[in-house]
């Protein structure tokens, strides 16, 4: 079960990353949406 476990999060792997970096970029752009925001 865990090895089976551990191949299918190894397939995933590679979406999930991507999914944290996109989200990561999200992240930032809101941030800074949201500085300016309070800037003015």
């Amino acid at each position: 079960m865990l090895a089976k476990r551990k191949a299918s999060f190894v397939g995933f792997n590679g979406k999930q990353t991507l999914m944290q970096m996109l989200d990561c970029a999200l992240w930032r752009l809101l941030q800074s949406v949201y500085k300016l925001l309070n800037l003015m």
